[in-house]
Order: structure tokens, then sequence, then C-alpha cells
């Protein structure tokens, strides 16, 4: 067995090297919606990586930005997905950048690139994690590794890369992208994530165009659009669309001793954290765009549970039925749209 010790003294020993491999990286401007030609560099150095450390590196492809597979062999019966991406999003606007986003700087204790922190440094995090331990010993269970091309930009031919490569992608665990510290700057691991959904809803009022001095006489679309989003939501921010609720498991007794006994201030902190994000469906970007007398909002919402209590589990909620949230509410956007037309 390796030796936790051991492992310290690897990473110390190497530490200059593994950020010098990340600053290399990051020079790569692998933005996915540029399209094949921007992400390939990347693409082919981090596969030139993984290739000095797993017994096989692939590349998957369905029609999108491609993928990497690689896979190294442990000596335990179980096998744990790695995932992450190389892509990155786009840069602007430059002019608020304080260097150049694709030459790292270093600066008190910081690097300073795009795509940095999502997701190249988790990338190399476990390439470099896998170096150490294949350096000191035996890997106790098989790796695989899975690193997207198209994160950033919706991850458009995931799908059906997962379905053609089932076998391959198949594991008895997955380690997702990122991580972080709480606020007591402790590591943190997340067993469950909540979903991201968009709607796009439209409003048509005129046939012709207006001149805005007649804005108080005539209907606008754009407030149409705004006051339906609010709709979605009570006065103390509960999602208002029937059912949404029903799959959620609510935290056992089982639960809070797990997490009293990891974190004792579990709750106190899961308060402070409820006060920095109030809403639990809020708006993250909202866009409005007038076509003449016309709207388009766009909105992104995301869920966040208040309370340890109301804190649902993954195995509560049944990803088919999430999808369905997509047409309730956009159901809901037009009912609301249609009370203030009438």
């Amino acid at each position: 067995m390796i030796s936790t010790s051991a492992v310290d003294s690897y990473v110390e020993k190497n530490s200059s090297r593994f950020v010098d491999d990340l600053m290399e990286l990051c020079t790569f401007p692998s933005i996915s919606n540029h399209g094949l030609d921007a992400v390939k560099p990347a693409r082919d150095w981090v596969a030139g990586r993984l290739a000095r450390f797993t017994d096989r590196v692939e590349t998957m492809e369905a029609g999108g930005m491609p993928a990497l597979y690689a896979e190294v062999r442990g000596a335990g019966k179980r096998k744990l997905l790695l995932y992450e991406h190389y892509d990155v999003q786009p840069v602007d606007p430059l002019d608020l950048w304080e260097s150049k986003p694709f030459e790292p700087v270093q600066k008190d204790g910081k690097l300073y690139a795009r795509g940095v922190a999502d997701d190249k440094a988790d990338v190399m995090a476990r390439i470099h994690a896998l170096e150490t331990l294949k350096s000191l010993g035996e890997l106790p269970v098989t790796l695989r590794f899975f690193v997207e091309g198209e994160e950033e930009i919706g991850s458009k031919s995931f799908e059906k890369i997962a379905h053609a490569h089932a076998e391959k992608l198949r594991a008895d665990g997955c380690l997702w992208e990122s991580g972080g510290f709480d606020s007591a700057g402790r590591p943190t691991m997340f067993f469950g994530a909540r979903g991201l959904l968009y709607v796009q809803l439209r409003v048509r009022l005129l046939d012709y165009d207006q001149h805005s001095g007649f804005a108080s006489l005539y209907p606008s679309a754009a407030a149409y659009l705004i006051a339906a989003l609010a709709s979605l939501r009570d006065q103390d921010m509960n999602i208002r669309i029937e059912g949404f609720y029903d799959d959620m498991v609510k935290a056992t007794d089982a639960d809070r001793r797990m997490l009293a006994k990891i974190d004792p201030e579990v709750e106190e902190r899961y308060e402070k954290l409820r006060k920095w994000r109030k809403e639990r469906a809020e708006a993250r970007k909202v866009e409005v765009q007038v076509i003449a007398p016309n709207a388009v909002l766009m909105a992104v919402a995301r869920g966040a549970p208040r309370t340890l209590e109301e804190l649902g589990r993954v195995e509560g909620m049944d990803p088919f039925r999430l999808q369905q949230y997509g047409d309730e509410i956009l159901t809901a956007l037009h009912s609301a749209t249609q009370q203030q037309l009438l």
C-alpha cells in the first residue's frame, strides 16, 4: 500500500514541474466554439501526457469536438471514471484582463490564465496524481479518463459518445471535474449536483415597428417576458411549478449524524451559504433581445436548496423526470404571459 507520506514527498519534489506542465497546457487557446482547429492542439498535447502513464489513449468523436479516452489497469476489480474537459470559454472582453489570457502569470501564489480553474488544473492534477501513484507502486483500481472537448458549448455530442462507448465508460464510480475548499479551508467533495435547464420564450405583440415615444401607449414585449419569469417562484423563492419538489429526498437522521461528525458546524455553515445565495431558482443570465416590437427572453435557471432539510439527494431524482421540467417551465411562462395580455 502506498503511504501518504511517500505521496507528499513525491509531490513536493516535483511541484515546480507540475506547475510548469499546467502553465504549458494553459497556453493553448482551446476555445471550443472556435471550432476543431482551435481545440485540436490542446487535445493532442493532453493525449501525449496521458499516453505516458496509461495503457492506451484514443479519440472519441460523434460529430462535435473530439474527446479523449484513456485507461490504466489497477490491481483491484473496481473501476473509477475521471471526467474532465480541455476546452475553455471565450476571452472577451479583453480589456478586463490584467494579463494575456493564454500567457499564464503567477501572482501571489495563484496562477492566472483562461481555463486554468475550469478545467485545465483538474486535468493536470489527475494526470500528475496518476504519475505519482505509478511511480510509487501499483494502482489499487482501474482508472478510466474521459476528457471532453466541448463542455463549454453544451457537450453537444456527449450523449452520442456515451451511448456509443457505454462499456468503456462504465465504472463503479465517477469523479467529476472541479473541487474546492469550504469556509474553514478544508477540501470538499460533492456527492451530487443540481441540474441546469435552458428555456426560451418568444412574445410577439405588434406586427409593425413603433417609436419609443409611444412606449406608454403600446404594450412592451420585454416587460411581459420579465414578469412571466418572475412568476416561476413565490415571495419565499419557492418554485411554483406543481410537483417540482415531489422527488426530493430530505436529509435523514443518519445523514445528519454523518455530517455532524465530519463538520460540527455544518448547519451554521449551510445557513451562511444560504444567506450568501438567497434564491432557490435564480436567473443567472437573462438576455432580452428586442426585435422590432417583439422580444425574446433567454434565461438560465438553477435550483439551489436553502436548508439541509431541503437538500435533495441524487438517488431520489429521476433524470428523465428532470427533462419534463423544461416543458413545464415553458407552459408556466406562456400562461403567465397570456394572463398579462388578456
